[in-house]
């Protein structure tokens, strides 16, 4: 005998029981369940924003109309399932089915950002369903590094041109601003972030024209880059800058007027190449007298040797002359040879 139910429903499930007459009557009796998979399944999206470092629920997993209760469960990029920090929410109908809500709640770090998840739900008959979900949006605090390494010694009039880096999410907004040296007494008008011959495009900033402190302008100070997106604290990145006046030159005049100061217009490298170049001058002069007065000084010696030398010898010659005459005339006109 067989008992066979065509389309079952969920009244469907209660005891039936098989009797057999024959003689003593026998039976058996047997309780049938009608399982349901889910009637829904679904992730949607909560709203919050996680912030790096802290807790929060991010998206809800939800079926309906379940029975039994569904095992549900999160897993993340890497196919391993995720820890919650919220228990599920599960209610059951007159019905006996079972409505279950899991919760992607955890504490989140900026290594999480653009990470996508994924919800499961294992029904009746051991197979899954699984529902993506769109790649986490985690916020994180700027950060800021200076592009370029700035020299913190400049001329007058020469250009500086620096950059710098920042990044958060969301994108944080960059700005420049100066910080005049406390030496200078020179500050910057009310609502103005650097000096008037500075100029910023984004994160860059440039100075066609650095000037010395004069006339209340100075370019003496600090100069920070400032990256800000409001979550946590802003994050910047400085550097200091000291301008001197350029070098001036007096040039002599011949009408008895007061010497002309000239500004040099030749800059650091004109400065560098007029120095080198007097110092050769100067050196090649003094080498040419000291050769000279060497050379003469020992050319004089020289001679006075040469002359005492030849007067020597010519007042020997004589002594040796008036010898032999002595000798002859002694001798009577001979010569006389002495030996030892």
């Amino acid at each position: 005998m067989t008992l066979k139910i065509e389309s079952l429903v969920l009244s469907d499930e209660k005891s039936y029981e098989c009797k057999l007459q024959h003689g003593e009557a026998v039976s058996a009796e047997m309780k049938l369940t009608v399982n349901q998979y889910p009637r829904e399944f679904y992730v949607e999206d909560t709203g919050d924003v996680p912030v790096d470092g802290e807790e929060a629920s991010v998206a809800r997993c939800v079926t309906k109309g379940a029975k039994p209760e569904p095992k549900m469960w999160f897993t993340d990029a890497d196919g391993q399932e995720v820890s919650l920090d919220e228990v599920p929410v599960i209610s059951q109908g007159d019905d006996g089915l079972f409505d279950k809500t899991i919760t992607l709640k955890k504490t989140f770090t900026k290594q999480d950002n653009g990470k996508s998840y994924k919800c499961h739900v294992e029904r009746a008959d051991l197979t899954t369903n699984v529902t993506d979900m769109s790649a986490i949006q985690v916020h994180y605090a700027s950060s800021v590094v200076l592009l370029n390494s700035v020299p913190e010694v400049w001329e007058e009039g020469e250009s500086l041109q620096a950059a710098c880096e920042a990044w958060g999410n969301p994108t944080p907004a960059v700005t420049w601003s100066f910080t005049p040296d406390a030496k200078t007494n020179v500050t910057l008008p009310a609502g103005d972030l650097l000096p008037s011959n500075f100029q910023t495009n984004g994160a860059r900033i440039f100075s066609n024209r650095l000037a010395a402190t004069a006339q209340g302008l100075t370019n003496n100070g600090t100069l920070t880059c400032t990256a800000d997106n409001k979550i946590g604290s802003p994050a910047s990145a400085s550097f200091k800058i000291g301008v001197y006046a350029a070098p001036v030159t007096t040039v002599p005049t011949t009408t008895g007027m007061a010497p002309v100061q000239e500004a040099r217009a030749g800059g650091p490298d004109g400065a560098v190449i007029g120095g080198v170049v007097a110092v050769a001058v100067f050196v090649l002069i003094v080498a040419v007298l000291l050769i000279a007065r060497y050379f003469m000084s020992h050319k004089g010696t020289y001679r006075t040797k040469e002359m005492t030398m030849a007067e020597d010898e010519e007042k020997r010659g004589d002594l040796m002359a008036d010898e032999d005459e002595e000798i002859l005339a002694e001798s009577g006109g001979r010569k006389k040879e002495f030996f030892l």
